[in-house]
């Protein structure tokens, strides 16, 4: 069991758990002892919100007449749940997850971790969570574009949200949530070879950023890269940094097709059954669709080529048959041992409150408990639900 220490030795604690091998994750050799209901969130607040309109477009869609897949895995009784994937296109960068010194005083003052070729025709979401471990303070964490076409190019933005601290459970979560909650449009016109920071922290020694952008542009010709810089190197140079070197292969820097995954569950199949799903699984759970290979096609890979967890992910779900019925959400803090450093905290949403983080678990077998929001007009009970950084994945759910 690893203990606390001092601020520098839990971040670095903490911020390695946001992803592990699927390999040693085995769902069944997995106890988890029976805890106590914690406080779901000491945020929430009553701030009716409808389904994204990306969502709703993608209900209209489809027929409502999927059914989870019956995959049954012992002892534990889940039942494997089969996602479709949608949304925008997915930037996620964690490779490497510290920033070493060696990162940014290279020749060029720092070094990018992926970098994404921009397409008019698609959307797009970026979700970066790095931490300072180079012993400079004032390190810059961001993501910039530059326009490499002859023509000017319009970028439109249209949600973001970025934080930094020295305690990875209680910046990252909110992020995730403020993000959802976030109206901050704008546009930019970007010349023929003009850089341009779209978002950026400037990290203490020892602290963790994350941050979370929806972008998209009017014309081809943009390049994104999520960097970090020495604070004395000029943005103008963020394009010609190499690319950051690792030591570690299962984390990720990629580019992805889906930013989000939808589900379609009827509450009969697991109440009163004991039965559960889980998101965010580490592909141990039954689950089909959740994971995705990255993108190569003019984007590049640092670490890992798809992101266990799907840190950043929104997972969107429609419960038919919810009347009367609550969600009990276990965080994992049982497998692997390092789950129990700085404790879980999620984001969720539900048309009454938008989006919202959890209280903190740091016990395990505690767990959260919420009633499943009413139905809508269609018949559904509709919630959402996303994996911040510095948690583990194998989100567990019980429909009571």
């Amino acid at each position: 069991m690893i203990k606390k220490t001092g601020l520098l030795s839990l971040v670095l604690m903490t911020g390695l758990v946001g992803q592990t091998n699927a390999a040693e994750l085995n769902s069944d050799s997995i106890e988890v002892p029976e805890g106590v209901e914690v406080p779901l969130s000491d945020d929430i607040q009553n701030n009716p919100s409808e389904l994204p309109e990306y969502v709703k477009e993608y209900i209209k869609k489809r027929k409502k007449n999927i059914s989870p897949e019956q995959n049954v895995i012992t002892p534990d009784y889940t039942l494997g749940v089969t996602f479709e994937r949608m949304g925008a296109r997915y930037i996620y960068s964690n490779s490497p997850e510290p920033i070493l010194g060696s990162h940014i005083t290279n020749s060029q003052g720092g070094s990018f971790t992926t970098e994404t070729t921009i397409s008019s025709s698609a959307t797009y979401v970026a979700d970066f969570y790095h931490h300072n471990n180079s012993s400079v303070s004032g390190v810059k964490l961001g993501i910039a574009v530059k326009n490499t076409s002859s023509s000017p190019v319009t970028l439109f933005i249209n949600e973001k949200a970025i934080s930094s601290a020295g305690y990875t459970i209680d910046m990252a979560a909110p992020v995730e949530a403020n993000y959802g909650k976030s109206t901050n449009y704008e546009s930019y016109t970007i010349n023929p070879g003009e850089t341009r920071v779209m978002m950026s922290t400037s990290l203490t020694n020892g602290y963790i950023g994350n941050g979370k952008i929806k972008f998209s542009a009017n014309a081809n010709g943009l390049k994104a890269r999520i960097y970090f810089a020495h604070p004395n190197t000029s943005n103008t140079n963020i394009f010609n940094f190499p690319q950051a070197t690792i030591s570690r292969y299962d984390f990720t820097s990629a580019t992805f097709d889906n930013s989000a995954r939808y589900a379609w569950i009827d509450a009969n199949t697991y109440y009163p059954n004991n039965h559960t799903f889980y998101f965010s699984s580490y592909n141990q759970q039954g689950n089909s669709y959740e994971y995705e290979q990255a993108n190569t096609s003019g984007n590049t890979v640092l670490g890992a080529t798809d992101l266990d967890g799907n840190y950043g992910v929104e997972y969107w779900t429609g419960v038919k048959n919810a009347y009367g019925r609550t969600l009990r959400i276990y965080p994992n803090l049982t497998s692997p041992s390092s789950c129990y450093g700085g404790g879980a905290r999620i984001a969720l949403w539900t048309p009454a409150n938008g989006w919202f983080t959890t209280t903190k678990i740091t016990t395990a077998g505690n767990y959260w408990s919420m009633a499943l929001p009413p139905a809508d007009s269609d018949g559904y009970s509709y919630f959402g639900y996303t994996l911040p950084g510095g948690n583990c994945g194998n989100v567990r759910f019980e429909i009571r």
